[in-house]
């Protein structure tokens, strides 16, 4: 089953791209997600730019897909963000599977904050 969701916004006046992962994905959403995820990484200096990803809606990952998950947070080590920020929904599983992924990646420029309540 795949609900999974993902946008991709830059906002290059405050240097922050913002990445909204949803759900859960299969390899064909995994495949459109690096390619757009790539495709906007290109048109900035990620060097400059902190890397947000909201993960607040990001169902609990299954063993199988540890190892696409890890593939992404290489990928954020790769680019070269000045940091990786994941905004989190107060789940401390899920909290804890990212920050596991990020090691297994070897993703050290991380920093997990919760979503401030409405």
């Amino acid at each position: 089953m795949c609900d999974g969701r993902y946008s991709i916004e830059l906002n290059r006046n405050s240097k922050v791209m913002y990445l909204m992962v949803a759900g859960t994905f299969n390899n064909e959403k995994v495949a459109e997600f690096i390619r757009d995820y790539n495709s906007n990484v290109a048109s900035v200096v990620a060097s400059e730019f902190v890397l947000e990803i909201d993960v607040t809606d990001m169902k609990v990952l299954t063993q199988d897909m540890i190892p696409q998950m890890q593939a992404c947070h290489q990928l954020y080590r790769e680019s070269g963000f000045k940091k990786v920020v994941f905004v989190t929904n107060g789940s401390a599983l899920v909290q804890s599977q990212m920050a596991r992924v990020a090691r297994m990646a070897d993703l050290k420029n991380v920093e997990f904050t919760q979503m401030a309540t409405k």
